[in-house]
């Protein structure tokens, strides 16, 4: 069915959702970021259609409503959009580089758009598309390679199929801004807490990656729909006991590898919530974390994936500091050489990561911001991730060597990586559809250590972010930091 546009402004304002000058031949907006501005020209439009409940036991059935209008650019635009790297993933000579691993399922939109209610990888399509922005790593964006597989996995585990149908309901409902849609993603996800528990509770299929899969889609969809304050922790609590308890024996094909890949940094955020050790610490998963891809020869992907191995040893150093024997020197100094190895580890990573990927471009802050007038632009979401965490990792390491061993020099540091942080901040809309997400960690030790001017610009901005993932609005508090275990026990 063919859309009206109601937006005048140019293609990339448009889907950023942020106000165009209308500027010709480009607007001021792309002029001001150096990107290619699309220009005005409303390319053909498909629209998503889902049935309205005549009876709200049978969701499902009804007539049918707009619920998301999908471009369908032009082969010229398709082409000037669209790095190279991607257009090429589709050619033999890319499909046999991958060797005999497994080859994630195109995800392809007829022209004949049916309902997603018939067919889910609809709705995939649509997260897929939201998932990361296209550049030069399309290949290597973990959320889009994890969701890339799904589509083939379709139907063969009812888990697997409630949590899709729950997650893209409740995402199609939050892009349309319609309610109703989103309840029914909440009556959803009672069918896929019981099926999910029924496969849990089968010897065979609680070992089975599609269980894993369903457990990581209810706890993205708790990211967005925040049923309780908490409750994500429960869910990637029970993906990271899921993968856990398979083991990284379990990490064989492209499916396993594509999830553990994006659930990485989900598992240590749990940790650091819970105030424990990760198991991603131990030798084995180390090993698996920091090259988790054999097929994958991509520099970037490599250097990412050796920082989630040391990200992941943090909440264990974390733990230790807090329950630490201060009068038991020994221990002491133990500690302060952990921190010490790990911190000239990370700063000797960094120096080649940023060889391969360039540091952020500085742009006046829009709208303006007299605390942080200006702002950085960055190349790539894995650069804004591994960026802002590395500096995160900086400060929790500083204030814990500071505490112990008092050095001005540590002090000073976290007071510029605070600020680098915050610079950061709002290049997250922009990263895709966890973008928000990729900046938690670091805001939250921003955060610990901040000034109370800045301390409130980052629950200001945490609150904004948490009108797209409505969990971003917990993370912080003036009272405290902690999350208790009677918190997520309600």
């Amino acid at each position: 069915m063919v859309g009206v546009a109601r937006s005048k402004g140019c293609r990339a304002c448009v889907k950023q959702r942020v106000k165009c000058d209308e500027a010709r031949p480009e607007c001021g907006r792309c002029k001001r970021f150096g990107r290619e501005c699309p220009g005005y020209t409303k390319p053909t439009k498909f629209v998503y259609e889902i049935p309205i409940a005549k009876d709200k036991q049978k969701v499902g059935e009804g007539s049918f409503r707009h619920i998301r209008e999908l471009e369908r650019p032009s082969p010229k635009s398709q082409s000037q959009s669209r790095s190279p790297s991607w257009s090429a993933r589709t050619t033999p000579e890319y499909q046999a580089s991958r060797g005999s691993s497994e080859v994630a399922t195109p995800l392809v939109i007829s022209q004949s758009i049916t309902p997603w209610t018939q067919d889910k990888s609809q709705v995939l399509k649509v997260m897929l598309d939201d998932a990361t922005p296209m550049d030069e790593f399309a290949d290597i964006h973990f959320l889009r390679k994890w969701l890339s597989f799904v589509p083939s996995r379709l139907g063969t585990s009812k888990a697997l199929d409630d949590a899709v149908r729950c997650m893209g309901t409740h995402y199609i409902g939050m892009i349309s801004k319609q309610e109703s849609v989103m309840l029914s993603a909440r009556q959803t996800y009672g069918h896929a807490l019981r099926s999910l528990r029924v496969a849990i509770g089968d010897p065979k299929e609680s070992m089975s990656s599609e269980t894993l899969c369903a457990t990581m889609f209810l706890s993205i969809y708790e990211l967005f729909a925040c049923t309780k304050k908490h409750a994500w922790v429960k869910h990637a609590g029970g993906a990271s006991k899921l993968l856990q308890l398979r083991g990284p024996d379990h990490i064989t094909s492209g499916f396993d590898r594509a999830m553990l890949s994006f659930f990485r940094g989900q598992v240590t955020m749990e940790a650091f919530m819970r105030g424990t050790d990760s198991f991603l610490c131990q030798p084995e998963w180390q090993f698996v974390l920091s090259d988790p891809d054999p097929n994958n020869p991509s520099p970037v992907s490599r250097i990412t994936n050796e920082f989630h191995a040391y990200l992941a040893t943090c909440p264990g150093i974390a733990a230790r500091f807090r329950s630490l024997d201060r009068k038991n020197m020994s221990l002491v100094v133990s500690l302060l050489n952990t921190t010490s190895e790990l911190s000239i580890a990370l700063r000797a990573w960094f120096i080649r990561f940023r060889e391969l990927l360039p540091p952020p471009t500085e742009v006046p802050s829009d709208p303006y911001d007299p605390l942080y007038p200006t702002t950085y632009l960055f190349r790539g979401a894995p650069n804004i991730f591994c960026t802002a965490s590395y500096y995160g990792c900086l400060i929790l390491l500083n204030s814990m060597t500071h505490d112990l061993q008092p050095e001005e020099s540590l002090a000073i540091e976290n007071k510029y990586l605070v600020d680098e942080i915050c610079k950061s901040a709002d290049f997250s809309f922009d990263a895709g559809l966890l973008g928000p997400y990729s900046t938690i960690f670091a805001l939250k030790m921003a955060f610990m250590v901040a000034e109370l001017p800045i301390k409130l610009w980052i629950q200001k901005r945490l609150l904004k972010m948490g009108e797209i993932m409505p969990f971003m609005k917990y993370q912080v508090s003036l009272e405290t930091d902690m999350v208790l275990d009677n918190d997520l026990e309600t």
